[in-house]
């Protein structure tokens, strides 16, 4: 069994935290164009709120980065996981309900923006035709 120094065991964290908040952003991404495709304001509601959590937990690493560290109680890999966890956590539950208003701005501009969304029924016909007309 081997046992990895801290430094090594912080620096595969950070790339692991790297990984999932690529995941994340990847994950809203589908979820979002998902909800488009489909006009599922329900989904697209759920993409809004993820987004307000997203965005919340990087709102928090940054505000964790600004308090000053102590060497009373030393930082292990399983603290920093723990208070990354955690962090995720504060960010999932600050998004439910109101949150901070984030979710439901970007739900209300996105809604909107569905509802004018024309998707084609597949029937190109009419395009085809109008399309070598000008509009006056």
């Amino acid at each position: 069994m081997r046992i990895e120094s801290g430094l090594a065991a912080s620096q595969k964290m950070g790339n692991a935290t790297v990984q999932k908040d690529r995941q994340n952003e990847e994950g809203f991404k589908a979820m979002l164009e998902k909800a488009f495709n489909e006009k599922d304001k329900v989904r697209l509601k759920e993409a809004c709120r993820q987004m307000e959590s997203l965005f919340l937990g990087s709102m928090y690493k940054q505000m964790k980065g600004t308090i000053p560290q102590s060497d009373f109680l030393p930082k292990s890999f399983a603290r920093k996981t723990f208070e990354t966890m955690l962090d995720d956590e504060f960010a999932k539950e600050a998004s439910k309900g109101q949150g901070v208003g984030l979710a439901q701005m970007l739900y209300k501009q996105l809604s909107k923006e569905m509802d004018n969304t024309y998707k084609p029924s597949g029937d190109s016909s009419a395009l085809s035709e109008c399309a070598g007309e000008e509009i006056e």
